[in-house]
């Protein structure tokens, strides 16, 4: 299942709000802090029960793909009418990073993925596409937005131009990345992490 990005519409109120918002960037990566409501932070918690999770597969490269990823996961699902003010808020804060930062042609918003990594879960570095898709339609722009703080360890480190950089924000924080880039969630070592993480797609870049 599939959201539409371009159908999103943002006012000029809902732009400031995000602008006010955005904590800092640099050439590759933008930040959002306090993207969602406290009421969606607590209708996600809600949503997301036990029965909802399971282990997460992948697509990989990585040899021994059982060892490349060790979460729970599960999917935000775009068609329940519960999940439309999430999925609007969503939209509206990949618009706004689109339109301020990376100015990339982005045509829909793949089913948000939610993920707990418990103790001694991870995922190693890898990338969530190729450059290049044989459909002519790729994910182009990826976003990760942790949602508490009660855990240790479960840092996102990303690979920016030779060097790595480590991200444990605080909860509510949005972070936007090239889906190229290689990134990785190191091992939880304590407490329960989190997060939702989605991908925008788009056609293939020229």
């Amino acid at each position: 299942m599939q959201s539409d990005i371009k159908q999103s519409t943002m006012d000029s109120l809902a732009r400031s709000k995000l602008k006010e918002k955005t904590k800092k960037q640099n050439q590759f990566i933008f930040i959002i802090e306090n993207v969602l409501p406290e009421e969606q932070l607590k209708f996600l918690e809600e949503y997301f029960t036990k029965d909802k999770l399971k282990s997460a597969l992948i697509h990989s490269d990585v040899p021994n793909n059982d060892q490349a990823r060790v979460t729970d996961v599960a999917w935000l699902n775009a068609e329940d009418e519960t999940t439309q003010k999430t999925y609007a808020y969503l939209h509206h804060a990949i618009k706004y990073a689109n339109d301020q930062h990376f100015h990339w042609n982005l045509t829909f918003l793949e089913t948000v993925q939610y993920g707990e990594y418990k103790v001694g879960a991870f995922y190693k570095q890898h990338t969530d596409n190729g450059l290049y898709s044989l459909t002519g339609v790729n994910r182009k722009l990826s976003f990760s937005i942790l949602l508490n703080n009660d855990y240790e360890g479960g840092e996102l480190e990303l690979a920016v131009v030779e060097q790595e950089k480590s991200y444990t924000p605080v909860p509510n924080t949005a972070i936007f990345f090239p889906s190229s880039m290689p990134h990785c969630v190191k091992p939880v070592t304590k407490g329960v992490r989190k997060s939702l993480v989605g991908w925008c797609h788009g056609p293939n870049f020229v």
